[in-house]
């Protein structure tokens, strides 16, 4: 059993069953189908948490296939550790976007990737924005939401990159 508290902490490694998850400061461990909230009684608050509106369509974009329940945490394939790792950095991400240098790198990423050229314009604004003020400045709740709705838009038009990976 080990315990993860970023999304770089588990690049390059796969979860299994039992291992602990810290995401957007709540915990969590992997069950073989999906992931239990110890915080929560609903297992799929993090979803609100981090702004999610569709669990269902995100879920599938990382494991590859639609996921079996949209109630509670969207349910994988028994014991598809690789799809739980794969969207598990997925919501480590939305949940790392605290400061505002943690939205520039992701505005600047979105500017420069051929796949996302069509939020280019929206992910430059808001670059414009951000950049008029200091990097370790917290982002306000509106700003958060802004660069995770970017995210998951950018997630999307990468879909078979990011399911290859």
């Amino acid at each position: 059993m080990k315990k993860y508290k970023s999304s770089n902490s588990l690049k390059g490694k796969t979860l299994a069953q039992s291992d602990k998850l810290v995401i957007a400061g709540f915990n969590h461990y992997v069950w073989s189908d999906g992931l239990v909230s110890v915080d929560y009684k609903d297992d799929g608050k993090i979803f609100d948490i981090l702004g999610i509106k569709d669990r269902g369509k995100f879920c599938a974009l990382y494991y590859g296939y639609a996921e079996k329940n949209t109630i509670g945490f969207p349910v994988s394939e028994l014991n598809d550790f690789p799809a739980l790792t794969r969207l598990t950095i997925a919501l480590m991400r939305l949940g790392e976007f605290k400061k505002v240098k943690d939205a520039i790198v992701e505005c600047e990423c979105l500017s420069q990737e051929p796949k996302t050229a069509h939020l280019a314009d929206e992910a430059n604004e808001f670059l414009v924005v951000l950049q008029s003020k200091s990097p370790e400045k917290r982002l306000t709740k509106k700003e958060i939401q802004k660069i995770r709705n970017l995210f998951c838009l950018a997630e999307e038009a990468l879909k078979g990159d990011q399911i290859a990976a």
